[in-house]
């Protein structure tokens, strides 16, 4: 009896340890989400220029990311609509993020809260919008191409 006592505990171990090797985490660069926090919709911004180094390194460039966010299928928001950035997973420690708009050439950096909010400008016409994301294991950016009502 005390053989097969001894032999159910180390299947029993075993089987633990086999499910703690089977886990498979992802930190590549998250997906960066523009949420109405009214409506709780939300839309994902493109990837353009990515230089993330965790579990395996990520790079990606885009050397003229105005002209590409201009290619997307624009997002439709009304002027001055308070807009929410969200991030799929977050397994990193941000150091910075900003947000800005491109309108004819010009930048323009959008003022962001604490809890990551922000408000479109007021003027309506089409823009491009630019998150830039530094953290403790990369950068990353990511644009949209929206037009305001």
């Amino acid at each position: 009896m005390n053989a097969a006592l001894k032999l159910c505990i180390a299947i029993i171990c075993a089987f633990l340890l086999t499910a703690c090797f089977g886990e498979n985490y992802d930190f590549s660069p998250p997906t960066v989400l523009v949420m109405d926090p009214s409506s709780l919709e939300d839309e994902e911004l493109t990837e353009t220029n990515i230089d993330w180094d965790s579990d395996e390194h990520y790079k990606k460039t885009t050397d003229d990311y105005v002209t590409f966010a201009n290619s997307l299928e624009a997002l439709q928001y009304e002027a001055e609509q308070q807009l929410t950035i969200e991030f799929d997973s977050q397994d990193f420690a941000i150091s910075e993020l900003l947000v800005s708009v491109w309108k004819n050439g010009e930048k323009t950096e959008l003022e962001l809260r604490d809890d990551r909010s922000f408000h479109l400008p007021a003027e309506p016409g089409e823009y491009i919008l630019e998150v830039e994301l530094v953290s403790d294991t990369g950068e990353a950016q990511y644009v949209g191409n929206i037009l305001l009502k």
